[in-house]
C-alpha cells in the first residue's frame, strides 16, 4: 500500500509538473502571440499610412498629368494658330515655327524684320510682328523670350559709330522687337 501510495503520489507529482510545464509553455506561446499581434497591428498602421501617402501622391501626379496635357494642348493650339496666320511667311521660308521641349520657338529671318546693318524694324517686319504678337498676346501663362541675331559681317563704317560691333546691333534689334511687341502688338511687358 505504501509503494502504491508512493507511486500514485509520484504519478500525481509528475502529472502536476507536466501540467505546470504545459501552462508555462502555453503562457509563453500566448505572450509571443500577443507580441506578434501588436507587431502586426503596427505594420497595419504603417501600411495604412503608406497607402494614404501613395493615394495622395497619385492624386497629385494625376493632377500634374492633366495640367501637362492641358499645357501641351494649349501649346499645340498656339502653334497651329501661328502657322495659320503666318502661312505665307512660312511657305516663303521667312518664318519657322518649331515646338521643342514644351516650348514654342518662332524664328524670323532677319531680312524680314530689318534692313542690313539697321536695328529699325521694317514695314514688312512690323506686319509680321503684329501677326506673331496677336497670337502671343492671347497666351497669358508663358514668358516670351526675344533673342537678337545679326550676321557675322563687321559693321560698316556708316553704322560703326552707332553699333561698334554686331553685339550692339543684335541687342538693339532684340530691344526694338520687345518694345514693338509690347507697344504695338499689346503683349504684356511683364511676359517679355
Amino acid at each position: 500500500a505504501l509503494v502504491a501510495g508512493a507511486t500514485a503520489s509520484f504519478l500525481l507529482w509528475t502529472t502536476g509538473q507536466e501540467q505546470a510545464q504545459r501552462a508555462v509553455t502555453a503562457e509563453t506561446a500566448q505572450k509571443q502571440s500577443a507580441d506578434a499581434a501588436a507587431a502586426a497591428a503596427r505594420d497595419v498602421e504603417q501600411l495604412k499610412a503608406t497607402v494614404e501617402r501613395l493615394t495622395r501622391e497619385n492624386a497629385e501626379l494625376l493632377a500634374l498629368k492633366q495640367q501637362l496635357s492641358d499645357d501641351v494642348s494649349r501649346l499645340q493650339a498656339t502653334q497651329d494658330e501661328l502657322q495659320l496666320k503666318m502661312k505665307g511667311e512660312i511657305d516663303a521660308g521667312d518664318v519657322v515655327v518649331v515646338s521643342e521641349g514644351g516650348r514654342l520657338r518662332v524664328d524670323l529671318i532677319d531680312k524680314i524684320l530689318f534692313d542690313s546693318g539697321d536695328a529699325t524694324i521694317s514695314k514688312r517686319g512690323e506686319e509680321v510682328l503684329l501677326k506673331v504678337g496677336g497670337v502671343l498676346a492671347g497666351v497669358d501663362d508663358k514668358v516670351v523670350q526675344v533673342v537678337g541675331h545679326t550676321d557675322d559681317s563687321p559693321p560698316t563704317a556708316k553704322i560703326k559709330d552707332k553699333f561698334p560691333s554686331n553685339w550692339e546691333l543684335s541687342t538693339a534689334r532684340a530691344t526694338n522687337v520687345v518694345r514693338y511687341l509690347e507697344e504695338q502688338a499689346h503683349v504684356k511687358g511683364s511676359r517679355l
